[in-house]
């Protein structure tokens, strides 16, 4: 999928702390220009990239994760010819949760910029298998719920490997918790 290989991979976003240090402006400078400025207001500002880059990702993740997407895709398969090929909930949940969660797949530190987007995924997952049923298809829900469960399951082979900094493994474990308490909800709600 275009969208995962450019926008949410582990290095789709990969810029060198070269570049960065090339793009933000000096501090000394920054706080000259603030003083100097009327009012205190600075002509220059900070380049926060993993702020940017979580903002045009969460654009397209609330896309993706859309109700109306969800119902748009059962719909175009609901009308297409039996034995056909066609793209299903199932490919875009899975696809997006591979991309988005490669660290916690292979067992590997997750930066901040990964981190974030991962917080982004799972809040819309969550938010899908506990609130309100009239949103999202049926399926699109159950799919939800199972790739919950697959997560949980990389989120608990990795929580016992060593080398992971204490803000990958405190993310990982918080991660975790948020999945437990949401199947644990959806389970109560629906009365199972």
């Amino acid at each position: 999928m275009i969208i995962t290989e450019g926008l949410f991979r582990s290095d789709s976003f990969r810029v060198s702390p070269e570049f960065m240090r090339k793009l933000a402006s000096d501090r000394l400078e920054r706080d000259a220009l603030y003083l100097s400025s009327p009012q205190g207001i600075p002509s220059m500002v900070e380049l926060a990239l993993p702020d940017r880059v979580l903002a045009v990702q969460r654009d397209v993740l609330n896309r993706l994760m859309s109700p109306t997407v969800a119902r748009r895709i059962v719909e175009v398969n609901a009308q297409s010819p039996k034995g056909g090929e066609v793209f299903t909930l199932a490919d875009l949940y899975g696809t997006v949760q591979v991309a988005i969660w490669e660290e916690a797949r292979r067992g590997s530190d997750a930066d901040v910029m990964r981190r974030n987007l991962q917080r982004e995924h799972l809040r819309r997952m969550t938010a899908a298998i506990v609130g309100s049923s009239a949103g999202y298809p049926a399926d699109a829900r159950a799919l939800m719920r199972r790739d919950a469960r697959q997560l949980q399951g990389w989120l608990a082979a990795v929580a016992a490997k060593p080398g992971l900094s204490a803000e990958t493994r405190a993310h990982y474990a918080e991660a975790s918790e948020t999945l437990a308490e949401a199947l644990k909800a959806s389970m109560m709600r629906s009365g199972v």
